[in-house]
């Protein structure tokens, strides 16, 4: 419940952003200490939804997190981009993946043939998500 994601692909007009981010930003967390706005894919939003955005980015209530993620951050106005922190993610080597499933398997008591380990490292290329 205070956890919205939005996906701008979808949905980049301006009443979807008002509607789903900036009015719904001034309510207070239901369960927990934030409300967490993310915004996948926020390079597809027009330039109407940014303007509408920017308001809210400059001056957040202080019980908001915006989480704006994109895979083209050149399209993500200069307005909008200076008022965030950059987070870069990127794939995992095949030895760190190697290394992170090694640790996962010590941890669980487990045994497993190193050439298994290193198949899986290859099969997920670089994506890697610890529970």
């Amino acid at each position: 419940m205070d956890v919205l994601e939005m996906d701008a692909a979808s949905e980049a007009g301006v009443e979807k952003v008002r509607e789903h981010i900036v009015e719904a930003s001034e309510y207070q967390p239901a369960n927990c200490r934030y409300r967490v706005f993310i915004i996948d894919e926020v390079h597809d939003l027009s330039a109407k939804a940014f303007d509408a955005l920017l308001k809210t980015i400059e001056e957040p209530p202080a019980h908001a997190i915006f989480i704006l993620a994109t895979t083209e951050f050149h399209k993500v106005p200069p307005t909008i981009r200076s008022r965030c922190q950059k987070y870069e993610f990127h794939r995992g080597s095949i030895a760190n993946l190697v290394k992170q499933l090694n640790h996962v398997i010590a941890a669980e008591g487990i045994e497993a043939e190193p050439a298994a380990i290193t198949a899986i490292a290859r099969l997920s290329d670089g994506g890697i998500a610890i529970r």
